[in-house]
């Protein structure tokens, strides 16, 4: 160990020639509470018996020191990720942004991001699950329900909001789930709210929010027993409640028809006081934002008696939109309510 400092005190005076690293040497991966003393490069060091060059880091804590092997090696521990999760001829193997989004969270400046997910084992978990994942490399394969988001932005998603929500276990066990789902539309639902989170850190902390996909409390008339909201945020915080859509062009078209979405659509409505305490927040890199505000004005057109009953028995919403008769459901009222409610990240 004397060996190494002092090859890296001598750098200078040997004219920067290249060293040899004895089978002593220790070479760790997680450099946590070591501090960085310096660095060697043009290295030869033997990795599963074969010579390599690469450049190293020199680390100490207290009298011991390590090395830690820098990105040029790193890529060789992606590399062995990669072909252990996917098969040889697959497109993320060598796909540039993939490599270097893995090569990023295992370097050891990321290692309390890394453990947040379970370690490398919870790194080859979350690829495993997105093999039908758009790449860079991949032109058009990967499922087109991820509307063009790609293996490496999602895997930033994971891993920034494990590291984020680490200390509300709660929030955490939803968004892995829903992230690691067997269900498609369910992770891609998942990426968009975590894409936005990552847009707007500071409004979605651990602080702000209260519970996430969980149950509405059951209301008077019990609209729907199973419906869901997406974020329930801390009262006092504006909007209330976030439902978080990710649906193309078509499947908004269909919503005024589509009775799982409205019994949800009416228990939030049944919910909040004011309708600025509800958002809905849409991808609109898969759907215009204008085509959405139509759909829910042919929702509100199509289930016009049935929405306004529900506002009616929710006193404080329909005092605060100045709704006592149907007659008061002009379309101009509706066209403010959706203005309120349909935003975009």
């Amino acid at each position: 160990m004397e060996y190494e400092i002092a090859s890296l005190r001598y750098l200078d005076a040997l004219n920067s020639q290249k060293l040899l690293l004895t089978p002593s040497t220790i070479i760790v991966d997680n450099t946590l509470g070591y501090k960085k003393i310096g660095a060697l490069e043009d290295v030869y060091i033997t990795v599963n018996n074969n010579v390599r060059k690469a450049n190293v880091g020199l680390y100490v804590k207290g009298e011991k020191a390590v090395i830690s092997l820098e990105k040029e090696v790193k890529i060789s521990r992606v590399e062995e990720i990669l072909t252990e999760v996917f098969p040889k001829n697959s497109k993320f193997i060598d796909d540039t942004k993939t490599i270097e989004k893995i090569t990023h969270y295992l370097a050891p400046e990321n290692a309390e991001k890394l453990k947040a997910i379970g370690g490398e084992s919870g790194l080859k978990n979350f690829l495993a699950k997105y093999k039908d994942a758009p790449c860079g490399n991949c032109k058009d394969a990967g499922r087109q329900i991820f509307g063009g988001r790609t293996i490496d932005e999602m895997l930033e998603n994971y891993v920034e909001a494990a590291h984020t929500f680490r200390n509300r276990p709660d929030l955490w066990k939803k968004i892995e789930e829903g992230a690691l789902s067997s269900n498609a539309a369910m992770r891609e639902g998942t990426q968009h709210m975590l894409s936005t989170f990552k847009k707007n850190p500071k409004k979605y902390t651990p602080e702000n929010i209260e519970h996430l996909d969980m149950k509405f409390e059951k209301g008077l008339d019990d609209i729907c027993a199973n419906c869901r909201y997406d974020v329930k945020f801390k009262e006092g915080q504006k909007p209330l409640f976030e439902e978080f859509k990710s649906y193309n062009t078509e499947t908004w078209s269909k919503i005024a028809n589509d009775k799982g979405f409205i019994k949800q659509f009416e228990s939030y409505l049944q919910k909040v006081n004011k309708i600025e305490d509800l958002a809905y927040m849409i991808n609109s890199n898969k759907a215009n934002i204008n085509e959405v505000k139509q759909a829910f004005k042919e929702l509100f057109k199509n289930r016009k008696d049935e929405l306004f009953e529900i506002i009616r028995k929710n006193r404080n919403l329909s005092e605060s939109l100045d709704i006592d008769n149907i007659s008061d459901l002009t379309s101009e009222k509706i066209s403010d309510i959706v203005e309120l409610i349909i935003k975009t990240p």
